[in-house]
């Protein structure tokens, strides 16, 4: 009798672990986690900010909001090096939390979604290629800092395109994914978007009205 019981509450024990490790490696887990870590290094530097945990695509992006003006500038670095580490940092303590590899992103006084706002406009402009029935395979995002200072990323599609959504979003996940963040220093004089590789919409592309079919798949990222 001893023994069938000793078995139950193993059985109960172990139940209740795997419960704990399904939701440990939960999305909302996961932001929980990074914002804990997040809030604690607000209370070092003694800077107020207000944590958003949202997800985009398939990840959690954790951003910091300003509250006061400059508080946060430590945590992004002058050239962005201290958020590409904190970031590191995060997915560090998001993991041991967890018990699973993260991927989330942080985002700092908004630093990565000014980069993305911008290269939005940029994007929309240069994918309406003068020539019709013709799309992009190739587009290089240049960023002119008003420093003088300049730095260029590149991606390629699967197949032309001129979806501007297409195009933005895989800039977004190339920024995201740099080691080395793009930093806008003192703001961007100039960004320029170019397509040095135009090739012909195929007919399924053609139909849709100055658009791309959703077949642009395979997309490649390069670092300039």
């Amino acid at each position: 009798m001893g023994s069938e019981e000793e078995s139950a509450d193993a059985v109960t024990e172990e139940s209740a672990a795997g419960d704990d490790q399904t939701k440990s490696a939960s999305p909302e887990s996961e932001g929980e986690a990074a914002a804990d870590y997040l809030e604690g290094l607000l209370d070092i530097i003694d800077a107020d900010g207000d944590i958003d945990i949202d997800m985009e695509g398939e990840r959690i992006r954790v951003s910091v909001i300003e509250v006061n003006e400059g508080d946060l500038a430590p945590l992004v670095g002058s050239d962005g090096e201290v958020l590409a580490a904190l970031q590191d940092l995060t997915r560090l303590a998001a993991s041991q939390e967890t018990g699973e590899r993260s991927r989330l992103m942080v985002d700092i006084a908004g630093h990565r979604a000014k980069q993305k706002e911008a290269l939005q406009k940029a994007a929309e402009a240069a994918v309406a290629l003068g020539e019709r029935g013709k799309g992009g395979r190739h587009f290089r995002a240049t960023f002119f800092r008003s420093d003088g200072l300049a730095r260029s990323i590149a991606i390629e599609t699967g197949q032309p395109t001129r979806d501007a959504d297409l195009v933005m979003r895989l800039f977004a996940e190339r920024i995201d994914s740099l080691r080395d963040p793009i930093d806008p220093g003192f703001g961007f004089d100039m960004i320029r978007l170019a397509v040095p590789r135009i090739e012909a919409l195929g007919a399924g592309q053609l139909r849709l009205e100055g658009g791309a079919a959703n077949t642009a798949r395979g997309a490649a990222a390069v670092d300039e």
